[in-house]
């Protein structure tokens, strides 16, 4: 009875101690051939079952974009593409998934455009998707980014559109019709009309941007209009001067004034958003019609386009290149000459004109002709003393 027990304390609960030792044994080879199967599997399939799929890899990146001050935009950018190939693996999207993401894009109305997206921004949801992609890569996601031979499709990018000042003061005059239309007619209380011809004059005869132009402060605006755009408020984050000039001044000083907000273009005690700025500007553009006048291609006239609109009028009006490129806080003349849009004959015609008040004001009597010298030549000629 005593040998029966001493033996079985050598047993595991399942068996024999050998039992045991061959089950040990039996996992340790079943490991390896796990990982030598998942090892043949990633060297024969790139799309492994335990390979990421898109919406996982936008996940985790998504968790890193969401720090960003634009990653509204960026997600705006990326969940179309994301919610159609969630599913698929990400290894998976190549070129041709691409081409004919697309193609379908190409065929879609957007609601309220009544058209489909510009080549310039499907183009930018293929850019957001490298960027994610690289990511996935740095991260040992995946072992390359499938996306990365896919190519753009050409386009213009950059916008031509130019008010002349005309219909700058065109759309500023308009702006007394720009109401509430939720209320009824004669209940509007003008804010909308003030601040557009403020916000206007700011864009166009001070070339801010529309983000330095919303970030305009009373107690910063000096008695000669002179303001410091901070470098943080930049977007090249340099600082620099502005003046706002007289007109933009008493636009300025119709606006009501917020005590509980330093801003100008401030309502209820905070600073008017961005997309609200923008709907107000989108519909001044409806009410004065000047959205015939962006350049083909433009389709719409844009904020930032009264930027370009007074760096037009300041280089027809001969402003310097380099006075142009410091007010619009460009570190580079290359920048500056994108906001110049001057058409070539204007151009021309000013060059001549110029050089013609250069050269024909500094005429005047012609000199008498040289008299020779009175002294003959050294040597008497031929016949002579």
């Amino acid at each position: 009875m005593g040998e029966a027990t001493e033996g079985a304390a050598g047993l595991d609960p399942d068996g024999c101690v050998s039992c045991a030792r061959l089950r040990a044994q039996l996992d340790k080879v079943t490991a390896i051939a796990r990982d030598q199967a998942k090892a043949l599997a990633e060297l024969t399939d790139e799309a492994p079952p335990w390979a990421p799929s898109v919406a996982i890899i936008y996940w985790k990146w998504f968790d890193i974009i969401r720090a960003r001050d634009n990653w509204q935009k960026i997600w705006l950018t990326v969940i179309r593409f994301v919610n159609e190939f969630g599913d698929l693996p990400a290894i998976k999207v190549t070129p041709s998934v691409w081409n004919v993401y697309r193609g379908r894009r190409k065929q879609e109305i957007i609601p309220h455009l009544g058209r489909p997206p510009k080549d310039s921004y499907i183009n930018r949801e293929l850019e957001r998707l490298k960027e994610m992609f690289d990511w996935s890569v740095e991260e040992k996601m995946l072992k390359y980014n499938p996306l990365r031979p896919a190519k753009s499709v050409p386009t213009v990018t950059r916008r031509e559109t130019a008010l002349p000042p005309a219909d700058v003061e065109r759309l500023i005059a308009a702006a007394d019709d720009v109401v509430d239309r939720r209320l009824a007619d004669g209940d509007d209380d003008g804010l909308r009309a003030v601040v557009l011809k403020a916000y206007v004059l700011c864009l166009h005869r001070s070339m801010l941007r529309p983000g330095e132009a919303r970030n305009v402060q009373r107690d910063r605006i000096g008695p000669d209009g002179k303001i410091e755009v901070w470098s943080r408020e930049s977007k090249n984050k340099k600082r620099r001067t502005v003046f706002l000039t007289p007109a933009t001044l008493e636009a300025i000083a119709a606006v009501p004034v917020d005590p509980r907000s330093p801003f100008v273009f401030a309502r209820a005690g905070k600073q008017l958003g961005k997309r609200l700025l923008n709907y107000w500007f989108r519909t001044l553009c409806q009410v004065a019609g000047v959205d015939s006048l962006a350049a083909p291609g433009d389709d719409t006239v844009h904020a930032h386009d009264l930027r370009a609109s007074g760096a037009t009028t300041a280089d027809e009006n001969g402003a310097r290149a380099t006075a142009i490129r410091d007010a619009m806080g460009h570190s580079r003349l290359a920048s500056t000459e994108v906001y110049l849009r001057s058409s070539k004959v204007e151009s021309a015609l000013s060059v001549s004109r110029v050089i013609v008040a250069a050269t024909e004001s500094r005429k005047g009597p012609r000199r008498a002709p040289r008299k020779k010298s009175s002294r003959g030549n050294h040597f008497p000629l031929e016949g002579q003393g």
